[in-house]
């Protein structure tokens, strides 16, 4: 064998070798803007109240209670992602058999899809919390911790093949001390920032385009006093952007054709009703910031990149009558697109703007979590139509587990 043939056997294999590497760990573009596949779904982001939801090319998944489910987009009906011929799932009564579901993650916190696989964080509750970020395939049947971390997470968002979470844990005092990080997927992780608190947490951690959003809120004997935080992911700098006066908040940001949407809210004490409000809308990095338009008070605003959605909040003493309440859909100009009725609900987990075929809300009572979803496609005609996609009573969505090492 000549000294060529053997470079173009060498060259042949590398070829295939590096194609084959590229497949698995696409190249991430550092891009200030929305990038779909290497970005956070920030349109699904929710609060620890709500259900964690994700999208994959083929359809959703999401978790109610402790359980994931999933729904293929062509059918929207949904099916829980076990399929152990013997199991029980949700409907499991003994104990000592709930952990053998590939559908059930006890403690789950946050739930997202990335590059072909889910990616789950669970919290343990025992005497000192640990949680544990876990890879796991489409179909349940396989999970992998990928690395472990002491104390409670309060929020997190995967991004460009980064998790950046934050983690609460409690010193001698009882002090709250908060960290958040940012972590490779193979566990590698780097402090970005930490607050001590007397009685407070880190919340909204949101990523879009090279930067990291989270909030901060701390009770003190004078007030209130909360936090916006942002991180350059190309320089990773980390600052304030906003350390705002007593009983003044922002709120998460909402992002809308690459710009950042934001409201600045003052309450009074005691009664927390509205002093002020106005909305902003600015550059990425907090910068050009000029006066937009207010949704209203009490309102919850999110953003699907392309509309921003005012949901009136229906369990503030100054909440609208339950027949005036309702969803409105606004351009980044302020202008209504849709104005759809949400009183009927009762009380609401979540409006999950979703990605660009559906929207989602979640609702609660005492007796079952559902979950409603309208076609996007409906926007604008006057005529949204939410339709029930999931329904289970609550006594099933947290059993009780037994046999935990």
């Amino acid at each position: 064998m000549n000294y060529t043939f053997k470079v173009k056997i060498f060259l042949a294999i590398l070829t295939l070798t590096m194609a084959l590497l590229s497949g698995c760990s696409p190249k991430i573009l550092y891009e200030n803007r929305y990038i779909k596949g290497q970005d956070q779904q920030f349109y699904y982001h929710c609060n620890e109240s709500a259900q964690p939801m994700a999208e994959s090319e083929n359809g959703y998944y999401f978790f109610g209670g402790n359980y994931l489910y999933f729904v293929d987009k062509a059918n929207m009906t949904p099916v829980i992602v076990c399929n152990k011929p013997n199991c029980l799932h949700n409907e499991e009564t003994d104990p000592t058999k709930i952990l053998y579901c590939n559908a059930f993650f006890e403690g789950a916190k946050s739930l997202f899809y990335y590059n072909g696989s889910l990616y789950i964080f669970v919290t343990h509750t025992t005497i000192t919390h640990e949680s544990e970020f876990l890879k796991v395939s489409l179909d349940g049947t396989r999970r992998k911790t990928l690395f472990r971390v002491d104390g409670s997470i309060s929020s997190s968002a995967l991004h460009r093949g980064v998790l950046y979470y934050a983690a609460q844990v409690w010193d001698a005092n009882g002090q709250t001390i908060m960290r958040v990080s940012a972590a490779k997927l193979n566990g590698k992780s780097k402090e970005i920032y930490k607050e001590t608190f007397g009685y407070g947490n880190v919340n909204d951690i949101i990523c879009y385009g090279n930067y990291v959003y989270f909030n901060t809120f701390n009770y003190t004997e004078d007030g209130r006093f909360e936090k916006m935080v942002r991180h350059n992911i190309l320089t990773e700098e980390t600052e304030v952007l906003f350390d705002n006066p007593n009983m003044v908040s922002i709120g998460k940001p909402s992002f809308i054709n690459d710009k950042m949407y934001y409201r600045k809210t003052k309450t009074r004490i005691p009664d927390m009703s509205l002093e002020y409000q106005e909305g902003f809308l600015a550059d990425l990095d907090g910068s050009n910031a000029n006066n937009n338009f207010d949704p209203g008070f009490p309102v919850d605003v999110n953003s699907d990149g392309q509309y921003l959605y005012a949901r009136d909040i229906e369990w503030s003493p100054f909440s609208k009558p339950v027949d005036e309440q309702q969803l409105t859909i606004y351009t980044i100009d302020g202008e209504v697109v849709n104005n759809v009725p949400t009183g009927s609900f009762g009380r609401i987990q979540r409006l999950i703007p979703g990605g660009k075929e559906h929207m989602f809300l979640q609702q609660e009572d005492n007796d079952f979590l559902r979950i409603y979803y309208a076609e996007k496609s409906q926007i604008s005609t006057g005529n949204i139509e939410w339709k029930l996609l999931f329904e289970i009573e609550r006594e099933k969505m947290y059993p009780v587990v037994t046999g935990i090492s």
